[in-house]
């Protein structure tokens, strides 16, 4: 119970699991829930699409992820990692011009990465495509997957909506 406000909302308690379960910063305001980047998570934010393809690959090379679907026309899915164990590039270069965000502890914005229940208003909520009971894998094997999926499309002109540090 939330001693100021009476029960805790849905929200608050999908925050607080999340802190007593993985150990992550999680917070709660109305309908959103979220995490801070760097506190035993981060994540690679991609459109849908690009998402299934390196997920398959990391099925396919052994490798479980958790991920996050962000629903909508444009929707995207969101591959949760542990922390890159050195300061990174806001997002890998190899990635410039394909939409791709990075949520990470060194982030020069106040970015933070979004987790189901979160609900945006007019949007349906956020839902796990792969739940968190699993370790998330190391960076570097998600930005590859990701490399790989990518094959040889062209990168988009234009900004990088999906980037975090743009």
């Amino acid at each position: 119970m939330n001693e100021r406000h009476g029960p805790l909302t849905h929200y608050q308690t999908a925050a607080a699991g999340y802190r007593e379960r993985y150990g992550w910063a999680t917070f709660a305001v109305d309908t959103i829930v979220w995490a801070t980047p760097g506190y035993g998570i981060e994540a690679l934010n991609v459109p849908r699409e690009l998402g299934r393809r390196a997920l398959t690959i990391l099925h396919n090379g052994g490798t479980p992820v958790p991920v996050i679907e962000i629903p909508g026309p444009s929707a995207r899915w969101v591959f949760l990692t542990r922390p890159w164990p050195a300061p990174p590039e806001p997002t890998p270069r190899r990635f410039a011009g394909h939409d791709i965000g990075y949520a990470h502890a060194a982030s020069t914005t106040s970015w933070s990465l979004d987790l189901p229940p979160t609900q945006h208003p007019g949007h349906d909520p956020l839902t796990w495509i792969a739940t968190p009971d699993i370790t998330p894998p190391p960076p570097t094997l998600v930005v590859d997957a990701i490399a790989r999926a990518l094959g040889d499309q062209p990168a988009a002109t234009g900004s990088a909506a999906g980037s975090s540090d743009s």
